[in-house]
Formats: structure tokens, C-alpha cells, sequence
């Protein structure tokens, strides 16, 4: 009889155990960032796995200047992570991958998207059909300045509406000290530069979309000749200055950390953790110079991020649940910064509870400007490197403007 009772007992546990082992599930997650994004995620796993107790997640995470072609890697060889973050510039050349990653359509009952946001994530995600990931939020390229050190010059944002002005008050701030420069930027900000430059001279993207130059030899020329006048007008600090801290963004440039320049080029995500180093350190943001005859504005506004779902995962609606709560928990409050501008800011006609309001009126005056999209040939890591070479030898003086746009279209041959 206790052999049978035994029997009947074990017979009713096993089902139980099988379920929970089936729930028990493990998701790897990786993205990069600074320390405010990575305690904002890693405050939301905490959160996510005390609510899921069969759900552990794992961490990758660490800087941005290695993640691609590890994620690369990865994707080759089987072994990304089940969500991995995604920057909008690769996802063109990752959708050579597209068989890689789950299409976030399929999963909108669980991360659903308005028509605008998705409107919006397709133009750097995918396109209509498919949508590389879910984009954690929205993003703008302006200028950020130092406050004091516009009033300390007496410059106004309003007056630096055009290319000419801004290099006037360049050569002024100079000239009254020859330590202080109005304007400073980084390897990555000078080729935004020249893009924005580009769409607003010629009205078109470096690229076409089947990979063909998008502007002529002269056209190029004319941008290279106004960014060698930003050294020339000292509105630049020299070039072997410059290259010193190409590759340090706003919180660790110590050009810009010691008010040594008064413009640095940033995307309106970099505000908190500047923020967070000095609170009383001033910043407003103002978009970039445009003339009033210029073909397009040149503003750039996009996502922060995509954060993406591999096609291998066994868990890919559990991986979009935790998304989901990613997403909810990084709209509001401080963990808002990881991502910068939350999406629902795109559907808002003002401003956002508890969001800097001098964050949305720079991302909803950029939108307004409604620029020209960079197109996925335009933005491949490629075309990035040359023109990084050629502004190098621009700025070393080693070509002329008219050099370096042949020779940057002449390198187009080799990368394409």
C-alpha cells in the first residue's frame, strides 16, 4: 500500500517539477554605454527578476568603440546574445544579417509601436517589411554650449543662425583670448558636420541609396573649404590640437570640460551625464547654423538606440516582455537618461512630465526642421573610416579642399 501511495505521490510532484523547470529561463542581454545607462538597465533587471522569478538575465555591457565588431562576431557565429543592442548607423549593413534577427513586427502585441513611431524606427531600422528592433528612445544632433561662456563674449544663440556669423564670432572670441575657441569637434562630430553640410549645400546624403555618390566633386569641394575655415577663422582650435581629444566626447574632453570652448556638437542623450558631473555647470543647445537659401535644414534627429532580438533565442517573447519593461521604466524619472528623450515625446504637442524642457524644445525644434534621413550606404562604418582619413588630411593641411574631395570620391571605388 505505501508503495502504492508512493507511486500516486510521485506521479503528481513530477508534472509540478517539469513545469517549473520549464519556466525556469535565461536571457543574455548586451548594449553599451556610460555609467548612468548601465545602472538604469541593470536597476531594471533587478526589478524584472524579483517580478519573474523564473526569468535570470545575463549582462554584457562595457564601451561603445569595440561592441560592433564583437557583435558581428557573434552574429556570425551563433552566439549573440538574445537581445543585443543596436546603433542606427549599422543597422543598414546588419540587415545583410536580417536572417539573424527576429522582424519586432511579429512581436507588436507585446511591444506595440504608434504609426509615427514606427514611421520613424523604419526609417533607420529596416523599412517597412521588417524592423531590426525597438527603438528605446529619440535622439537630436545640435549644438550644445556653455552658457557662461556665451555670456562671459556676449554671443546669443539667435545670432549664430548662419556658417558666416558663427566663424565672425569665432574669430572675435579668439582674438580676445587666443587660449579660447568658440567651437570644438570631435572625430565622429566632424563627420556629422560634413553630412550636415552636404544636405544643406547640395540637399542630398554622401551616398545615394544604390551606393553612388550623391554629390559632385565640387560640391563636396565647397564643404571641405568651409571646414577648413572654421580652422582658418580660429572658430576651430588648430588641428593638432583637435586630434588630441577626437575620440573624448563632451563628459571627458578636457577642451570642453575646462571652458576652453564654448560649442561642443553632442546628441541631446549626453545632457544627463553631464549633468550628473557638474549640475552647475550651465548647458543649452541650439540647432546647427543653417542659411536661409540652404536646400535642406540638415537636422538630424533619430533613434537613441534600436535594441534588437536574435533570431536563435529560445525565448523571444520573454526577451520582448522584458523590453517592454525596459521601455516603461526608462520613460519617466532619472532612469529617462539612459535612453535620452523617451518615443512618446513624438506623439506629445508639448513637453514631457519630469523631462528637462530645454531637452524637448531642441528635439521638437530639429523634428520641425524636418532634414534629410542619412540613407544606409551613406553611414556604413566604410564610408565613415574614409572620410574620417580625408578629414585628417584636410585638416593637417596635406590636401586642398578641392584634393580631398577627389580623393575622398576616389576612395568611394575601393569601400562600396
Amino acid at each position: 500500500m505505501k508503495r502504492i501511495l508512493s507511486l500516486l505521490f510521485l506521479l503528481l510532484i513530477l508534472p509540478c517539477a517539469a513545469s517549473a523547470a520549464q519556466q525556469e529561463i535565461t536571457l543574455r542581454i548586451s548594449w553599451w554605454g556610460g555609467q548612468t545607462r548601465h545602472q538604469a538597465i541593470l536597476s531594471a533587471i533587478d526589478a524584472y527578476e524579483q517580478a519573474h522569478p523564473g526569468v535570470s538575465i545575463e549582462c554584457e555591457y562595457g564601451q561603445f568603440a569595440p561592441y560592433y565588431q564583437r557583435l558581428v562576431t557573434q552574429l556570425r557565429s551563433d552566439s549573440a546574445p538574445d537581445i543585443m543592442a543596436i546603433d542606427y548607423k549599422w543597422s543598414n549593413q546588419l540587415m545583410g544579417l536580417r536572417d539573424a534577427f527576429v522582424n519586432i513586427d511579429t512581436l507588436s502585441d507585446i511591444l506595440p509601436l504608434t504609426d509615427r513611431q514606427r514611421s520613424f524606427a523604419g526609417v533607420y531600422g529596416g523599412g517597412d517589411d521588417f524592423l531590426i528592433g525597438v527603438p528605446m528612445g529619440i535622439n537630436a544632433h545640435c549644438f550644445m554650449y556653455n552658457e557662461d561662456f556665451f555670456e562671459a563674449f556676449g554671443l546669443f544663440p539667435d545670432g549664430l543662425t548662419t556658417w558666416e556669423a558663427l566663424m565672425e564670432a569665432g574669430a572675435r572670441v579668439n582674438a580676445q583670448d587666443s587660449d579660447r575657441y568658440l567651437l570644438c569637434l570631435t572625430s565622429d562630430a566632424m563627420t556629422y558636420l560634413v553630412r550636415t553640410l552636404l544636405k544643406q549645400r547640395a540637399g542630398c546624403c554622401l551616398l545615394t541609396d544604390a551606393g553612388e555618390p550623391g554629390c559632385t566633386q565640387q560640391e563636396l569641394a565647397d564643404v571641405f573649404a568651409l571646414v577648413r575655415a572654421l580652422y582658418d577663422t580660429h572658430t576651430l582650435p588648430p588641428f593638432e590640437q583637435c586630434v588630441l581629444y577626437e575620440n573624448l566626447s563632451a563628459p571627458s574632453n578636457p577642451l570642453w570640460l575646462g571652458e576652453r570652448v564654448g560649442i561642443f556638437p553632442a546628441w541631446t542623450s549626453a545632457y544627463p551625464t553631464l549633468n550628473a558631473l557638474d549640475p552647475d555647470f550651465s548647458i543649452g543647445f541650439m540647432r546647427y547654423p543653417c542659411p536661409e537659401d540652404a536646400l535642406d535644414s540638415g537636422a538630424l534627429v533619430t533613434p537613441t538606440l534600436f535594441f534588437s532580438i536574435s533570431a536563435a533565442s529560445a525565448h523571444p517573447r520573454e526577451a520582448a516582455d522584458f523590453l517592454r519593461y525596459l521601455l516603461d521604466v526608462t520613460s519617466g524619472g532619472e532612469a529617462q537618461s539612459a535612453f535620452g528623450a523617451p518615443l512618446a515625446l513624438m506623439d506629445a504637442e508639448g513637453g514631457l512630465p519630469g523631462m528637462l524642457q530645454k531637452v524637448t524644445n531642441i528635439i521638437h525644434a530639429c523634428m520641425a526642421a524636418d532634414g534629410l534621413p542619412e540613407n544606409g550606404p551613406s553611414l556604413s562604418v566604410e564610408v565613415n573610416a574614409l572620410l574620417k582619413e580625408t578629414l585628417h588630411r584636410l585638416g593637417y593641411g596635406q590636401d586642398t579642399p578641392e584634393e580631398a574631395a577627389a580623393r575622398f570620391l576616389s576612395g568611394l571605388g575601393d569601400v562600396r
